[in-house]
C-alpha cells in the first residue's frame, strides 16, 4: 500500500552519520519512573562533563540541506555542540522556525542556558512565527530564567505571538507571570482568555488564584446577579469555552472555591461544563448537597457526565446512594456500568445487598463490566468472593481472566497468594503479568522463591512483571539472581527489565550491587545510565556528551523527501466497533505521523486490541502484545520515538502517543481521548484528530479488536 496518495514518498533511509552526527536507537520505554525512586547510597562526586565545542560556522547551506540538519539533530536529541542556536539565526525564516521548535523541545535539564538563551533571542525575530515558536518553546522547557524575556515581550502586535506567550507563562511558577495570566482573563481576544482560563490547572495551591477563577465562572453564570461585576461587555459574559476550561482549572485545583460553581454548571446546557463540574464536586469536601448532586448526574444523558458521577458517588461511599447506583446498573453504555461496579468497591455497609448486586453483574453482557465487578466483589466481600474469582481465572475470557487475576490480589494474604501463584503461570501474558505484579505485596517464601524463578522466564514482560514485584521484598542474597537476570536482558523490554533491576538494586546498598551499579553508567541505552547514575546519586555520565547519544545511524524521515509537511493525510481504522477517521499532523509531529502510516502500510494494526480503556478519558491500542508493554517503531521492536510536543491541544478525539517518564518513548501504541485533557496539553505528542466516527469511539471497551488502519486518497 503506497503512501503517495497522501504525499507521502517512499521511505527514504538517511544515516546520521551523513551529517557528522549519531543517534543512539532506545528500546522500549521503563514502565517506572527512575524519580519516584529513593537513592539509597551516599551520592558520589560527578565526573566532570565534557567541555562545549564552539561550532564552526559553515557555508550556509540551502533552506532544505538545513531543515534535513535540523531534522537529524531534533531525533538525536541534540543542540549539534551549538549548531542549532546558528540555525535560529538564518536568512531563512522556515529554517528559523524550525531551528526554534527543535531548540524548545530539548529538555532543560540537559540542555540549559545556551538554549535558553536562543529561544529569548528569537522573540525578537522578525517572523511572527519564528516568535509564536520561540515562546511556545520556552513554556515547553518551564525554565524560569525567561521570565524576564516573557514579561518584556508581552505585548508583541502579533495575536498568535501573545497567546503563546500566555501559554509559556502559564507552565513557568513565577507568581509574576501568573498575575499577568490572570489578568489575560479579561482579554477581548477569545483564545487569549481560554488559555488564561486553563493554565491555573497547573500552578500550586492558592486560594487567591481559586477566588479570581471562582469570580470567572460566577460571571459566566446564566442570570447570575454577580455576572456584570466587573463591568465587561456583554457579549463576554457568556463564553462556553472560557467556562469549560475555568471549571476544568478549579476541578484540577480541587478548589472549594469552585464549589457554587459546580453546582450551577452541573446543569449547564455544553456537557464539557457539565463533566468539570461533576468532577469537582467528587474532588472537594464531601457534603450532602454534593452527594445529591451526583446523584441526580448519574442520570444525565451524556454518559461521561454519568461516569464522573458514578467516579464520585464511589469516593463518597455513602449508603443512601445505594439505590442510584444500583439503577444505573441498567445503563445503556457499558462505561457508566463499568463505573458504578467499581463504585461499590468503595461501600462498607449492605453487604448481603451489595452481594445480590455483584451476582447481577456477573450476567452483564460486557467483560470490562463483569471483571470490575470481580474487583469490587473481593474488596467488598473478601473470602466470601472467592468462588466466582476462582471460576473466572478458568474462563476462557482473557478480560474477565485479567479482573480475575486483579481481584484475587484484594483478597486476604492467604487466599490471594494461593490464587495470584496459579494465575502466574497463564498463558496470557496480559493475565500472569498482573498475577505476577501483585504478588510484589506478598512477601512469603513461596512468592519470594516463585519471582526469582520468574526473573529467567523467556517472555520478557513476565520478566520484567517478576522484577517490577521483587522491588518491594528484595534481599542481598537475591543479587547474583538479579546480576544474572540484568546480563541476559534482551529483545524489545530488554532496556526496561534493565532499569527496572537497576532501581532493585539501589535499594540493595551493598557493594556488589553498588559495583553493577558502576557497571552500567556506560551502558550503550541512555535510560539504562540514568537508572544506574540516580541509583549511584549522580547526576552525569562521561558516556553522556554534547549529544546525549552514541550509537549506529538510524532511518529517518525527512521534509520535502519522505513526506509533505504541509498535506494533512486521512486514515481509516476498522474496528470491531466501527470506523473511525483520523486527520494527522505532519506539520507538527511529522515522525510520529510517518511511523503511524508505515506501521499501518504494514499491516501493523490489523487483528490487535484496545487493551485500556479508561471511561470519559481515553481508549488505547496498537499494542502487539496485548499488555501494553510492547512499544516499537517502523525502524524496529527495540526503537522509540522522540517527543514532538506542540502548541495543539487535547480536545474530544484527539489522537495521542502514550509513553512512559521518559517523554521520547513513544512507539506503535496510540490512545484516542473522549473528551478535553488540557492536562496532557504539552506533555505527550499529538498527532492526529478524530474526524468520523464519534458514536464508535464511545462504544469501544477493553479487548475490541482494530482490524485494519488505511490510509484515505487525498482531496488533492
Amino acid at each position: 500500500m503506497a503512501l503517495a496518495s497522501h504525499s507521502w514518498k517512499p521511505l527514504l533511509l538517511l544515516s546520521l552519520f551523513a551529517s557528522g552526527s549519531c543517534k543512539e536507537p532506545m528500546s522500549a520505554p521503563p514502565r517506572a519512573e527512575v524519580n519516584d525512586r529513593p537513592a539509597a547510597f551516599t551520592p558520589e562526586r560527578d565526573p566532570e562533563p565534557p567541555a562545549r565545542v564552539s561550532p564552526q560556522v559553515p557555508p550556509p547551506p540551502r533552506p532544505q540541506e538545513a531543515l534535513a540538519t535540523i531534522a537529524r539533530l531534533e531525533d538525536a536529541r541534540s543542540d549539534g555542540a551549538g549548531r542549532l542556536e546558528l540555525l535560529a539565526k538564518d536568512s531563512d525564516a522556515a529554517v528559523r522556525e524550525r531551528a526554534v521548535i527543535a531548540l524548545g523541545r530539548l529538555p532543560v535539564g540537559e540542555h540549559g542556558d545556551p538554549v535558553t538563551t536562543a529561544l529569548t533571542a528569537a522573540l525578537d525575530d522578525g517572523s511572527a512565527a519564528v516568535r509564536a515558536a520561540a515562546a511556545f518553546g520556552l513554556g515547553l522547557r518551564g525554565d524560569p530564567a525567561a521570565t524576564e524575556a516573557i514579561l518584556a515581550h508581552w505585548q508583541d502586535p502579533e495575536p498568535l505571538v501573545r497567546l503563546r506567550l500566555v501559554e509559556a507563562a502559564g507552565r513557568i511558577e513565577e507568581p509574576r507571570l501568573h498575575l499577568r495570566v490572570l489578568a489575560t482573563l479579561d482579554s477581548p481576544i477569545p483564545a487569549l482568555r481560554q488559555a488564561a482560563a486553563v493554565a491555573p490547572h497547573r500552578w500550586s495551591e492558592d486560594e487567591n488564584v481559586d477566588r479570581v477563577l471562582a469570580e470567572v465562572a460566577a460571571r459566566l453564570s446564566k442570570g447570575d446577579p454577580r455576572a456584570t461585576r466587573l463591568g465587561l461587555p456583554e457579549e463576554s459574559l457568556e463564553d462556553p469555552e472560557v467556562l469549560w476550561r475555568v471549571l476544568f482549572s478549579l476541578s484540577r485545583r480541587r478548589s472549594e472555591s469552585g464549589r457554587d460553581a459546580f453546582h450551577i454548571h452541573r446543569q449547564d446546557d455544553d456537557p464539557r461544563a457539565r463533566i468539570f463540574s461533576v468532577r469537582g464536586l467528587a474532588r472537594i469536601e464531601r457534603h450532602n448537597a454534593g452527594r445529591a448532586a451526583l446523584e441526580a448526574s448519574l442520570r444525565d444523558p451524556d454518559w461521561r457526565v454519568a461516569v464522573e458521577a458514578a467516579r464520585g458517588l464511589g469516593v463518597y461511599g455513602d449508603h443512601r446512594s445505594l439505590g442510584a447506583l444500583e439503577q444505573a446498573l441498567g445503563h445503556d453504555s457499558s462505561h457508566v456500568r463499568r463505573a458504578c461496579v467499581l463504585a461499590l468497591g468503595n461501600f462498607d455497609v449492605g453487604r448481603a445487598r451489595l452481594a445480590r448486586m455483584f451476582e447481577r453483574v456477573r450476567e452483564d453482557p460486557s467483560p470490562s463490566v463483569r471483571a470490575a465487578g470481580l474487583v469490587s466483589a473481593a474488596r467488598v466481600l473478601g473470602a466470601a468472593a472467592r468462588g466466582p474469582i476462582e471460576a473466572a481465572l478458568g474462563g476462557v475470557d482473557t478480560v474477565v481472566r485479567a479482573g480475575a487475576a486483579e481481584a484475587a490480589g484484594a483478597l486476604p494474604e492467604e487466599l490471594a497468594v494461593e490464587l495470584l501463584l496459579s494465575a502466574s503461570y497463564d498463558g496470557e501474558p496480559r493475565v500472569s503479568e498482573i498475577a505476577i505484579e501483585a504478588l510484589g505485596s506478598h512477601a512469603t517464601e513461596a512468592v519470594h522463591a516463585r519471582l526469582i524463578e520468574l526473573l529467567g522466564a523467556e517472555d520478557g514482560g513476565v520478566r520484567l512483571a517478576a522484577a517490577a514485584a521483587l522491588a518491594e521484598q528484595a534481599q542481598v542474597e537475591d543479587l547474583p539472581a538479579l546480576k544474572r537476570a540484568f546480563e541476559t536482558a534482551s529483545g524489545p523490554l530488554a532496556v526496561d527489565l534493565r532499569v527496572e533491576l537497576l532501581h532493585t538494586l539501589a535499594t540493595l546498598g551493598s557493594a556488589p550491587a553498588r559495583d553493577l551499579l558502576r557497571s552500567a553508567l556506560r551502558d550503550r541505552q541512555p535510560w539504562v545510565r540514568k537508572a544506574a547514575r540516580e541509583g549511584l546519586g549522580l547526576t552525569k555520565t562521561p558516556a553522556d556528551g554534547p549529544t546525549g547519544s552514541a550509537g549506529p545511524p538510524a532511518e529517518l524521515p525527512l521534509p520535502g523527501v519522505d513526506y509533505d509537511p504541509r498535506a494533512h493525510p486521512r486514515v481509516r481504522m476498522r474496528t470491531t466497533r466501527g470506523e473511525l477517521v483520523f486527520e494527522l499532523f505532519p506539520d507538527v509531529a511529522p515522525v510520529h505521523v510517518f511511523n503511524f502510516l508505515e506501521l499501518a502500510r504494514r499491516g501493523h494494526y490489523g487483528g490487535l486490541t484496545f487493551h485500556r480503556v479508561v471511561g470519559d478519558f481515553v481508549v488505547q491500542g496498537g499494542c502487539s502484545r496485548g499488555d501494553g508493554n510492547a512499544a516499537g517503531t517502523w525502524r524496529g521492536a527495540d526503537d522509540h520515538l522522540r517527543a514532538e510536543f506542540s502548541p495543539r491541544p487535547y480536545l474530544r478525539g484527539a489522537l495521542g502517543m502514550p509513553r512512559s517518564a521518559e517523554p521520547g518513548s513513544g512507539g506503535s501504541q496510540f490512545f484516542v481521548t473522549q473528551r478535553p485533557t488540557p492536562h496532557l496539553d504539552a506533555h505527550y505528542t499529538l498527532f492526529g484528530q478524530l474526524v468520523e466516527g464519534w458514536q464508535v469511539l464511545d462504544a469501544i471497551e477493553v479487548g475490541d479488536r482494530i482490524q485494519s488502519v488505511e490510509p484515505l486518497p487525498s482531496d488533492g
